[in-house]
């Protein structure tokens, strides 16, 4: 039984110092480097920047040169098919001119490897499309950087707010502490006759009452410490330390400069100009597209990628969309 009894002990004394130390504290400063590095919110909003990025070089690439490999394969006894087959693949006699054989051509294979480059000159959309990505990933970058800072007020808010909670539960203790001593005295005199009953009652439901804005401030307390350690992207609550840093008060004119910098209005202004960009970007659907391209063709009558014969021809081209089902005018 001695020994149960220890051990019950032991888990008692053990039990409040476990939970104590489930937490973690964090100097102010430090609190806000944490967030900033950990926070969830603000990663996935990082990821987001990323994307951006990528959606600029995704734009970017319809303005580079296209380059495409391609193997392709006919069996054909088709008379001009095969002319032309047995022309690529230097493969052409003098029998061949035969009327019976251009008439009657036996099949033949043709394996045609082209390798081919594109290269626009003038595309307006796709220039104007690049414009508007670019616009947007600044947009975001400019967000993001404004998230930042809104995360390091909140941090800065929790952090003084779990001091707040902190300083409640302190008062709760104090009136608890009081309302305890006025009870005491209130039955001292009750018994020496000195006192009413009614004040025993009043002074027992003022005790009842401090213990419950004790408990109400001490959940408020345990919810206010969880709620910093989400914000430092902790699973564990987070405990503060006296803040002794002031925050200097600078003049109007100081904040009403920096207000013109603000990172938000920047990110408004960068989209507006992307939303600029792309309205630009549809009415250039109306402008041709002109380019040149070039192809080095290789063709063999027996293996893939073959070289019987080669060839190559380069042209420019115009492509000026007419009509597209009327797209245009919806977009």
């Amino acid at each position: 039984m001695v020994n149960v009894a220890v051990t019950l002990l032991l888990l008692i004394l053990l039990l409040p110092r476990a939970s104590v130390a489930d937490e973690l504290v964090f100097k102010l400063r430090d609190a806000v480097a944490t967030a900033l590095e950990n926070n969830h919110e603000l990663k996935a909003f990082e990821s987001s920047v990323s994307a951006g990025k990528a959606d600029v070089g995704v734009s970017r690439s319809y303005l580079l040169p296209q380059i495409n490999l391609e193997e392709g394969f006919v069996r054909t006894n088709n008379p001009t098919g095969v002319f032309s087959i047995k022309l690529n693949q230097g493969r052409f006699k003098e029998s061949d001119f035969d009327i019976s054989e251009l008439n009657n051509p036996d099949p033949v294979n043709d394996f045609e490897t082209d390798i081919s480059v594109e290269q626009p000159i003038l595309a307006v959309q796709e220039a104007l499309a690049l414009k508007s990505a670019n616009k947007e990933y600044l947009a975001k970058k400019e967000e993001y950087g404004r998230q930042r800072e809104d995360l390091a007020f909140r941090v800065i808010e929790a952090y003084v707010g779990v001091g707040t909670a902190k300083e409640f539960v302190a008062v709760a203790e104090k009136a608890l502490e009081d309302s305890r001593e006025q009870l005491r005295i209130a039955n001292s005199r009750y018994k020496s006759g000195l006192g009413l009953y009614s004040d025993t009652l009043r002074a027992e439901t003022a005790v009842t009452e401090a213990e419950q804005q004790l408990v109400s401030t001490g959940k408020n307390l345990k919810v206010a410490k969880r709620s910093l350690g989400l914000l430092l992207g902790l699973d564990e609550s987070v405990d503060t330390e006296p803040v002794t840093e002031g925050i200097a008060l600078r003049d109007f004119g100081y904040y009403s400069e920096k207000s013109l910098g603000r990172k938000d209005v920047a990110s408004l202004e960068y989209r507006y100009e992307s939303a600029r960009a792309s309205v630009n970007k549809v009415e250039a659907g109306y402008l041709p597209r002109i380019g040149v391209r070039g192809t080095y063709q290789l063709n063999d009558n027996d293996v893939p990628f073959g070289s019987e014969g080669d060839s190559w021809f380069i042209a420019a081209f115009l492509r000026w969309e007419i009509f597209n089902g009327g797209r245009r005018e919806y977009e």
